[in-house]
């Protein structure tokens, strides 16, 4: 059984004059290309009051910034008119919002938002195409992200990656390569799980890491053996519980519960279900 909340915060009432002009159409904002730092928004007048009666006088049309409290353009415009300007006041990389609204002789009408990336992003989350390992190494490959973070814009060429084991070390950075095999993983006498995480950057922009499958190495285990689950650990590793959707589970314990029961080999430990 599954449960949702909806919270809903800053909800307000504003009563407006049905004669106001209803919102423009057709709003977008595009950001220039290869990060440069410019947006072009793009609009369609309204051509109906907000009760849907045609206009016919002309209107002023205005974009608002952010959260400036003043229009960075306006000017008059004909009901149903094609707009476009250019937001060249941009002096750094982020995303930028644009409230766009029409205006009569009564106020302000209803207005469009539109907002884009604009400037140089950092690199989305790479796609990992392989991952497997040997005895004692591991490989991984992945895809080279296309997009930004947030949809932008960043230069290929600026693009290298830093890879982390699961262990903390550090095993690349500064790569260009989109594979990797490594071999001084530090074994022991158990096999292990590991993984890596992947982040690209462009330039000095991070961007979102992404993690490996999970691998095992180390030497395979002659068999056939026992487990015991002797004083609530494993002798050999790694076993993993896996939970099911529900929260029911594998554990390791001394004894079992509900109903109680002692372990087989008298050793205090044994694995139990627990079920949801």
């Amino acid at each position: 059984k599954k449960c949702w909340s909806l919270y809903l915060h800053n909800i307000g009432i504003k009563s407006l004059d049905v004669a106001l002009p209803a919102a423009p159409t057709n709003a977008r904002a595009t950001a220039a290309a290869e990060g440069a730092l410019r947006a072009e928004i793009s609009f369609t007048a309204p051509t109906t009051d907000i009760n849907g009666a045609n206009l016919a006088d002309n209107l002023t049309v205005s974009i608002v910034r952010n959260n400036d409290t003043t229009p960075c353009f306006s000017r008059s415009a004909t009901p149903g008119e094609d707009i476009r300007w250019t937001d060249d006041a941009i002096t750094a990389s982020g995303t930028y919002s644009y409230r766009i609204y029409a205006s009569n002789e009564l106020g302000n009408g209803i207005e469009a938002k539109v907002s884009a990336f604009v400037g140089l992003d950092a690199p989305a989350a790479v796609v990992f195409t392989n991952a497997k390992a040997t005895d004692t190494s591991a490989t991984i490959e992945w895809t080279t992200p296309t997009t930004g973070v947030n949809g932008g814009y960043f230069n290929p060429a600026d693009l290298h990656y830093r890879i982390l084991r699961s262990d903390g070390t550090v095993v690349a950075e500064q790569t260009n390569e989109t594979s990797l095999t490594d071999i001084n993983i530090p074994l022991s006498n158990q096999q292990e799980y590991i993984y890596y995480v992947v982040t690209p950057y462009a330039g000095d922009r991070k961007g979102a890491y992404a993690v490996s499958p999970y691998l095992i190495v180390g030497t395979p285990y002659d068999v056939p053996f026992a487990e015991r689950f002797k004083n609530s650990d494993m002798e050999r590793y790694p076993w993993i519980s896996d939970p099911i959707d529900d929260g029911a589970a594998w554990t390791l314990q001394d004894n079992g519960v509900n109903p109680a029961t002692a372990d087989q080999s008298g050793d205090n430990g044994l694995a139990t279900f627990n079920s949801a």
